[in-house]
């Protein structure tokens, strides 16, 4: 073929596939297939990776539109909210909380204010310190490891029905059969491993304590697993308490979210309870399953510590999950120690370095 017609095919097709939607550019992809076959082997790889990475660009762009109509409840709550959020965020982010966080998180809480105030955009899972400290990017590849393990335990309908992502935060969408995000498969994968050894069926779990919630993922997973109402309480920095409360209340509603916002404040039974540590002391709570997901080995040792003389809340169930200590946690190795302590049941995370479960 002349290398010129060549070329202004190839073109023609790039100029295609910009414009055209997603069942045109699969026609298209099929009907140059023969065409790209004659040419060079790394034209043609590369020829391949942008057709193929923009027909999953407009497929991505048809789950959002998809997201957005069968969620749109939560633009409506996101819109009544988000001007409550920067007097909500003043009044929590004065009181001291170092003893509790390490350094780097002391910096990250900085950081991410910057990108909250007034109030997070409502594609806040986009911005880049949040992707940084709480968001899994799409180019994870351990991720088909845990994926692989959810499909052996669930079928197909059920997962679709547990993974499929809000709209709220626009989150990326990395997986297009389930129409969800590495976040939320990573999450999903960490309460599998943990039903899976514990046996746990959540049947006789009434309240649930998480240390370090991120923006509220894992909680959101967790209630629309469990068919019956419960008390969830996660403990967090006053800034990661104020994402938690737009993202959830977004979802869930504002009467089913109850921020601590002072002293006075109760815990609600049956409901989300967003606790900011800064209050934590003055709360005497048990729980029946406690979580924290690399958060407890990445808070203080004072954290820790206070977690431990509280007696990890008088939980009858765990789900931790922690990595070995570093030079940015050098505490880490604290949590193997107390898992042994409580007789947990502890299985090294093989596609993930130096991290371990600790379950029961």
């Amino acid at each position: 073929m002349n290398s010129l017609n060549y070329f202004y095919q190839l073109r023609s097709l790039i100029l295609q596939i910009k414009e055209d939607p997603i069942f045109s550019l699969i026609n298209q992809y099929k009907k140059y297939k023969n065409l790209l076959k004659k040419n060079p082997k790394g034209l043609l790889q590369l020829v391949n990776k942008f057709i193929k990475e923009q027909i999953r660009t407009q497929k991505k762009k048809i789950i959002y539109n998809f997201l957005a109509k069968l969620k749109s409840y939560q633009f409506d709550n996101y819109e009544l909210l988000k001007g409550k959020f920067s007097g909500i965020y003043n009044n929590l982010i004065k009181f001291d909380i170092k003893h509790f966080i390490t350094p780097l998180w002391e910096e990250y809480n900085r950081r991410i204010k910057t990108a909250i105030l007034p109030f997070p955009l409502f594609s806040f899972l986009n911005h880049p310190v949040i992707r940084e400290t709480m968001f899994l990017t799409s180019h994870v590849k351990w991720l088909k490891t845990e994926i692989k393990f959810i499909e052996k335990k669930y079928n197909t309908k059920l997962l679709r029905s547990l993974l499929l992502e809000d709209f709220i935060g626009m989150p990326e969408i990395s997986n297009l059969k389930y129409k969800t995000s590495n976040t939320t498969i990573h999450h999903f994968y960490s309460i599998s491993k943990f039903i899976d050894i514990s046996k746990c069926t959540f049947n006789d779990i009434d309240t649930i304590i998480e240390w370090g919630g991120g923006y509220g993922n894992m909680a959101k997973i967790l209630l629309r697993m469990i068919k019956k109402k419960i008390t969830y309480i996660i403990m967090d920095t006053p800034t990661f308490s104020c994402i938690q409360w737009l993202y959830l209340s977004s979802i869930f509603g504002i009467g089913n979210v109850n921020l601590i916002e002072n002293l006075n404040d109760k815990i609600e039974p049956n409901k989300i309870n967003l606790l900011p540590i800064c209050f934590i002391d003055q709360y005497k709570l048990d729980t029946d399953l406690f979580i924290s997901t690399w958060a407890l080995n990445e808070s203080s040792k004072n954290s820790q510590n206070f977690v431990v003389k509280n007696n990890w809340f008088n939980a009858r169930h765990f789900l931790l999950a922690y990595e070995q200590s570093n030079e940015l946690y050098p505490s880490s190795h604290r949590l193997n120690k107390f898992a042994v302590n409580l007789g947990l049941k502890i299985e090294e995370i093989e596609h993930l370095t130096d991290s371990r479960y600790a379950i029961k």
